[in-house]
Protein backbone atom coordinates (compact mmCIF):
# COMPACT_ATOMS: atom_id res chain seq x y z
CA UNK A 1 0.00 0.00 0.00
CA UNK A 2 1.11 3.90 -0.72
CA UNK A 3 1.60 6.24 1.58
CA UNK A 4 -0.02 9.68 1.09
CA UNK A 5 3.49 11.04 -0.08
CA UNK A 6 4.02 8.44 -2.71
CA UNK A 7 0.56 8.92 -4.06
CA UNK A 8 1.54 12.64 -4.33
CA UNK A 9 4.49 11.83 -6.06
CA UNK A 10 3.29 9.59 -8.33
CA UNK A 11 0.43 12.21 -9.56
CA UNK A 12 2.82 14.68 -10.09
CA UNK A 13 5.35 12.62 -11.75
CA UNK A 14 1.84 11.69 -13.77
CA UNK A 15 1.15 15.13 -14.46
CA UNK A 16 4.33 16.59 -15.69
CA UNK A 17 4.87 13.09 -18.04
CA UNK A 18 1.34 14.19 -19.39
CA UNK A 19 2.29 18.28 -20.00
CA UNK A 20 5.59 16.76 -22.13
CA UNK A 21 3.63 14.70 -24.24
CA UNK A 22 0.76 17.08 -24.81
CA UNK A 23 3.64 19.79 -25.45
CA UNK A 24 5.55 17.44 -27.84
CA UNK A 25 2.57 17.22 -29.81
CA UNK A 26 1.94 21.25 -29.89
CA UNK A 27 -1.46 20.94 -28.12
CA UNK A 28 -2.69 23.15 -25.81
CA UNK A 29 -4.71 22.25 -22.32
CA UNK A 30 -7.71 23.05 -24.32
CA UNK A 31 -7.22 21.01 -27.24
CA UNK A 32 -6.46 18.04 -24.73
CA UNK A 33 -9.24 19.05 -22.66
CA UNK A 34 -11.64 18.89 -25.48
CA UNK A 35 -10.28 15.61 -27.25
CA UNK A 36 -11.18 14.20 -23.27
CA UNK A 37 -14.20 16.09 -23.31
CA UNK A 38 -13.05 17.48 -19.42
CA UNK A 39 -13.22 21.26 -18.61
CA UNK A 40 -9.61 23.08 -18.76
CA UNK A 41 -9.11 23.68 -15.15
CA UNK A 42 -9.55 19.90 -14.73
CA UNK A 43 -6.00 19.37 -17.61
CA UNK A 44 -4.27 22.03 -15.06
CA UNK A 45 -5.37 20.16 -11.93
CA UNK A 46 -4.00 16.80 -13.57
CA UNK A 47 -0.58 18.26 -15.21
CA UNK A 48 0.16 20.11 -12.09
CA UNK A 49 -0.11 16.87 -9.85
CA UNK A 50 -3.18 18.14 -7.70
CA UNK A 51 -5.55 15.05 -8.83
CA UNK A 52 -4.40 11.08 -8.59
CA UNK A 53 -5.82 9.86 -12.05
CA UNK A 54 -8.01 6.67 -12.24
CA UNK A 55 -7.15 4.24 -14.28
CA UNK A 56 -10.20 5.36 -17.02
CA UNK A 57 -8.04 8.79 -16.86
CA UNK A 58 -5.29 7.08 -17.83
CA UNK A 59 -5.94 5.21 -20.60
CA UNK A 60 -8.13 8.23 -21.83
CA UNK A 61 -5.78 10.48 -21.81
CA UNK A 62 -3.41 8.15 -23.61
CA UNK A 63 -5.57 7.71 -26.39
CA UNK A 64 -5.89 11.50 -26.29
CA UNK A 65 -2.16 12.05 -27.06
CA UNK A 66 -2.36 9.04 -29.50
CA UNK A 67 0.49 7.20 -27.36
CA UNK A 68 -0.30 3.65 -25.07
CA UNK A 69 -0.50 4.29 -21.63
CA UNK A 70 2.72 2.46 -20.85
CA UNK A 71 4.21 5.57 -22.93
CA UNK A 72 2.96 8.10 -20.32
CA UNK A 73 3.80 5.39 -17.01
CA UNK A 74 7.08 4.89 -18.63
CA UNK A 75 7.97 8.04 -18.89
CA UNK A 76 7.61 8.81 -15.21
CA UNK A 77 9.34 5.44 -14.36
CA UNK A 78 13.05 6.46 -13.99
CA UNK A 79 11.68 9.97 -11.55
CA UNK A 80 9.81 6.92 -9.47
CA UNK A 81 12.56 4.88 -8.89
CA UNK A 82 14.88 7.53 -8.00
CA UNK A 83 12.52 9.08 -5.62
CA UNK A 84 12.14 5.86 -4.00
CA UNK A 85 15.89 5.17 -3.83
CA UNK A 86 16.49 8.76 -2.23
CA UNK A 87 14.37 7.23 0.52
CA UNK A 88 15.76 4.58 1.47
CA UNK A 89 19.38 6.53 1.67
Amino acid sequence: MLHEKEKKLLAKLFGQTVQKRREQKKLLRMDLANRLHMQHTRIVQLESGKIDPRMSTVLAVAAALDVTPGVLLNGMASEWRAARMGEME
